[in-house]
């Protein structure tokens, strides 16, 4: 073998090794994203129920600050307020 061989399958060699390299991280990161997107999906109804529970405290705040219930009337957005929290989910 000569040396322009000898360099043109080093360039051969080299040229494969960053074209693996390449391929490996797509497919890396196709994996990873579809992965993610997986669990994204599997999480999205805690995640919906616990904006659904911040959104009913809130709503209770505002009433009693908007309001100034009696202790009966708080004492029974309170029941309400655990009643939805412990009732199951969708």
């Amino acid at each position: 073998m000569n040396d322009d061989s000898v360099s043109i399958v080093n360039f051969n060699l080299a040229l494969y090794v960053v074209i693996s390299v390449i391929i490996g991280f797509v497919f890396g990161f196709y994996f990873n994203w579809s992965r993610i997107r997986g669990l994204e999906s599997r999480l999205e109804p805690y995640l919906q129920r616990d904006s659904e529970i911040k959104r009913a405290e809130e709503d209770v705040i505002k009433s009693l600050e908007q309001s100034k219930l009696a202790p009966a009337q708080i004492k029974k957005a309170e029941q309400d307020v655990i009643k939805s929290l412990t009732a199951p989910s969708r």
